[in-house]
């Protein structure tokens, strides 16, 4: 009969694997993101991967898009980086718009469904805060040119309205609900941000 104090290392070791499998899975799902500039992966390729079984990638995330989001949230945030922040040049009020509806296009489908569920899973909104938080840098990053010479008051306001106007809910709207080509979604982000910045 094994002892308590070694009943307690098995335990310990088995959670230890468990952890370690867990950061494999996330990495290997953040270098699929990486490697397909955030192009559509299956759990078969992360499986293979991480040298381990859809089987058990369902059992410790729950679903593709909760694994999905903690991989975001713990090693992808920094190719989001790569491929928005990295190329943003200051000013360029049309590539910032075509790179982020861009990356919209390949993973807003499963970052909505991530929020749609983050009240009822608590790692999910914590990885979703991580989002917003990077939407938050993004915007202030993206339209400084436009924000750093405004006074506090306008340079807040201008802030919340371009937030609300790049934001994935708006990606929805127009090219879920709506239907609207890529090209169409970005032509009316593109009108609705113009005016943002020209006051009119």
């Amino acid at each position: 009969m094994k002892s308590r104090k070694t009943r307690a290392y098995d335990n310990r070791a088995r959670l230890a694997k468990a952890e370690e499998r867990k950061r494999r899975i996330m990495l290997c799902t953040a270098e699929l993101m990486r490697e397909r500039d955030f192009a559509p992966f299956t759990l078969e390729e992360v499986a293979k991967r991480a040298d381990t079984t859809v089987q058990t990638i369902l059992r410790t995330f729950g679903s593709k898009d909760a694994l999905f989001t903690s991989a975001l949230s713990s090693h992808g945030t920094t190719e989001v980086d790569r491929i928005t922040f990295d190329s943003l040049e200051d000013g360029d009020v049309d590539g910032a718009l075509a790179t982020i509806f861009g990356i919209y296009d390949q993973i807003g489908d499963s970052v909505i469904r991530s929020l749609g569920e983050e009240y009822r899973f608590s790692d999910l909104k914590e990885a979703n805060e991580v989002g917003r938080n990077y939407h938050r840098d993004w915007v202030t990053k993206a339209f400084a040119a436009h924000l750093d010479p405004l006074p506090e008051g306008p340079r807040r306001e201008m802030y919340f309205a371009l937030l609300a106007a790049t934001d994935i809910y708006v990606w929805q709207i127009l090219r879920r609900d709506e239907g609207l080509s890529a090209d169409a979604a970005l032509a009316v982000v593109h009108r609705i941000v113009t005016a943002i910045i020209e006051g009119d």
